[in-house]
């Protein structure tokens, strides 16, 4: 499926074991697009079903990227991840160590768009960068803001 097509689907539509609404899915989503399945995933939470396994947390998706840098740094025409915190989260870019904090998040960078699951729209939305981090700060206050490439064990292709 092309990422486009994820635009406006509930999670119940992408995965249908691991759904309720006041879970984050945020991870969820970008994990079932991917292909990631290593770690904490909706098959380990949630037995049966027909989706493949997904991972469900950002913290375990952020070490898996094979780089991470600051998002100033980043070159925004790639294809990538972004990741989003309070300022006061412990992130560590060298060791690729992300805290499991609530307050994060993570989308994929997408030819010049950031898709990710809105879990206050229950829904995968598509925004613009500077949109999607005035939405994010709205949420969390003054974000810390990092890019990740596609971790190599990804197995889903964007399209």
């Amino acid at each position: 499926m092309a990422l486009e097509d994820y635009v406006g689907k509930n999670i119940k539509q992408i995965c249908d074991r691991f759904h309720k609404g006041s879970d984050n899915h945020c991870a969820h989503f970008v994990s079932h697009v991917l292909g990631l399945s290593f770690g904490m995933t909706c098959k380990g939470m949630v037995l049966g079903g027909k989706s493949n396994a997904a991972n469900l947390r950002v913290q375990e998706i952020f070490p898996k990227c094979g780089s991470v840098k600051e998002w100033e740094d980043a070159d925004k025409v790639k294809t990538g991840l972004v990741f989003v915190t309070s300022i006061n989260t412990d992130v560590d870019i060298d060791k690729k160590y992300f805290e499991n904090v609530g307050k994060k998040h993570i989308g994929i960078l997408f030819r010049g768009n950031i898709y990710h699951y809105s879990n206050s729209n229950n829904k995968v939305i598509k925004q613009t960068p500077d949109t999607f981090f005035s939405y994010m700060t709205s949420a969390y206050g003054t974000l810390k803001k990092f890019y990740g490439s596609i971790p190599t064990s990804a197995t889903g292709e964007l399209s």
